[in-house]
């Protein structure tokens, strides 16, 4: 199946999903109680800048004036679950949890969730060097094999079935995003259906307009580092700031993992394409 024949079966018109006010949602988990109804999330697929995304919101936070005008016990947060943490908790150093980050697949029991996609032919690359020379890695990387075995081995491996022989101690590349999405078009499943799954919908290539849109939507306040509609000398001297921040925390590095070699910029032979592209047909349509 080609892609041009999944976009011809599959593909819909764009419908918006309606905004929800999210103060709604802040009250609503308040009055329940109850850990079953989350407030919002967002689904963190690996390799697709979640941990950028965490330390910017809680800076966007902690200077919006609203934020700062609430009194503690009315204050919130984002709150970071990993990939293992199940159980979510209310709180966390005292503040309650509204927006929560997890390296987990899409669930029906959240409220309003969110989702950074990203090319897939940089993430399946991204994935790869992670395994070889990230510091997340290092004690495992003696695992992993060259890029082209790598790509061989999983493009050899039924896309959903499990791995036939080993897994590297790392990710399985195989439509990853597609996965956590929870997006299956072979069962039905259409562009339509994912629209309604998640109230933002954001490419990692413009990451920082994608946090500022998603913290919009989550907080229903407009930052100044996220207003478009500030002087460009007001602009200028937010970005300055925000330059001097990220090389007082490192960022970058923090960013990178220690990563060399990146998906977006990384030279592949056409083989290794051709076999890419068997990894990501779905991922490629939901892209």
């Amino acid at each position: 199946r080609t892609f041009e024949t999944y976009i011809h079966k599959y593909a819909v018109p764009y419908e918006t999903p309606p905004r929800v006010d999210s103060r709604i949602i802040h009250e609503r988990l308040q009055m329940a109680g109850d850990q079953q109804l989350y407030a919002h999330d967002i689904l963190h697929i690996p390799k697709t800048g979640g941990y950028y995304i965490h330390p910017k919101i809680m800076t966007l936070l902690g200077n919006t004036p609203e934020f700062q005008a609430l009194p503690k016990p009315e204050q919130f947060r984002l709150c970071n679950l990993g990939a293992g943490m199940r159980t979510r908790p209310d709180s966390y150093r005292g503040v309650k949890c509204t927006l929560y980050m997890s390296e987990q697949q899409y669930s029906e029991h959240s409220n309003i969730t969110y989702m950074i996609k990203r090319n897939p032919r940089h993430h399946v690359l991204s994935q790869y060097f992670h395994c070889t020379e990230s510091s997340d890695h290092a004690r495992r990387a003696h695992e992993m094999p060259s890029l082209d075995d790598w790509l061989e081995y999983w493009s050899y491996n039924s896309l959903d079935g499990e791995p036939t022989n080993v897994t590297f101690g790392c990710y399985d590349p195989r439509n990853m995003q597609s996965k956590f999405a929870d997006f299956h078009p072979e069962r039905g499943d259409s562009i339509a259906g994912i629209q309604k799954k998640f109230a933002v919908i954001a490419p990692m290539d413009d990451l920082d307009v994608a946090i500022c849109v998603i913290f919009v939507h989550y907080t229903g306040w407009i930052p100044e580092a996220c207003d478009c509609s500030l002087s460009q000398t007001v602009k200028l001297a937010l970005d300055q700031e925000k330059s001097i921040a990220k090389e007082s925390r490192n960022e970058s590095v923090n960013f990178d993992h220690g990563v060399k070699n990146h998906g977006a910029t990384y030279n592949t032979t056409k083989s290794q394409d051709e076999l890419i592209n068997q990894l990501i047909e779905r991922d490629m349509l939901l892209y």
